[in-house]
């Protein structure tokens, strides 16, 4: 679980241990900083050589932060970072914030349940963008 970004985020931020449970301080130290560390591009690479080993091709699908105007959206150089893995890696690479804003544009209904969540209209545009990608780029011809 340890590599679960996730998990080491709620087990040693959210729910830290008590120093008394730690085994040392210096271990408590390198179990939370890996909770702060980038691990993106590790683990772009292992993906990478799972898809070449097992024969798939890979999508990344990066969802904007939920702001009221993306416009001067503050956060194009973190999709930019992933963007640059994505083609390191031969990655097919969809960066849904054209979409969200087209979708925030067309309907009056909101994008984004919080911050970091879509709502289910925020949902379905990221899906159907992302849908459009597999059919056109990943998935394979029809035999005929």
């Amino acid at each position: 679980l340890l590599r679960s970004a996730l998990y080491r985020f709620v087990r040693y931020r959210v729910v830290p241990p008590r120093p008394a449970a730690a085994s040392s301080d210096s271990e408590l130290r390198r179990l939370t900083d890996l909770v702060s560390g980038d691990t993106v591009a590790e683990y772009f690479a292992r993906l990478d050589d799972l898809g070449r080993a097992e024969g798939f091709r890979v999508m990344v699908a990066v969802f904007p932060r939920i702001v009221r105007n993306f416009a001067p959206y503050r956060f194009r150089d973190q999709h930019q970072y992933v963007r640059n893995l994505s083609g390191t890696h031969g990655f097919v690479h969809l960066d849904l914030l054209p979409e969200f804003t087209r979708c925030r544009d067309a309907s009056p209904e909101p994008v984004g349940a919080d911050n970091y969540h879509p709502s289910p209209y925020g949902h379905r545009c990221g899906a159907e963008a992302m849908a459009r990608v597999i059919l056109e780029k990943l998935r394979p011809p029809r035999m005929r």
